[in-house]
């Protein structure tokens, strides 16, 4: 997972919109559980409303935003998924434009 996260991010280039990443896999906590928002507000030393948490699970997004953390739906196909998050994006070009611009 971190070798494709990192991959991700390289290829469009935009590793430098994020201070810290955090793997689920890699540190042992898995999505929904709030132990993993927990950690990662622990390690960046941060309020959650200075942290975004991108996601395409509706279940991750709504834990995260109950942990007061700002969420990024990304929709991988234009099928009627119900609305959860401020924002909403579909490409890396989008994620890029949205924190840059609005978060």
């Amino acid at each position: 997972m971190k070798e494709w996260s990192h991959y991700l991010r390289f290829k469009h280039n935009i590793q430098y919109l994020f201070s810290i990443v955090v793997i689920s896999g890699d540190v042992g906590l898995l999505k929904p559980d709030p132990k993993i928002f927990k950690y990662l507000l622990e390690k960046l030393n941060a309020k959650p409303e200075d942290c975004v948490f991108i996601d395409d699970n509706l279940n991750n997004l709504e834990s995260a935003s109950k942990f007061g953390i700002k969420t990024l739906k990304f929709v991988k196909n234009a099928a009627n998924i119900p609305y959860c998050s401020k924002f909403e994006i579909s490409s890396f070009k989008e994620l890029k434009y949205i924190i840059e611009n609005h978060l």
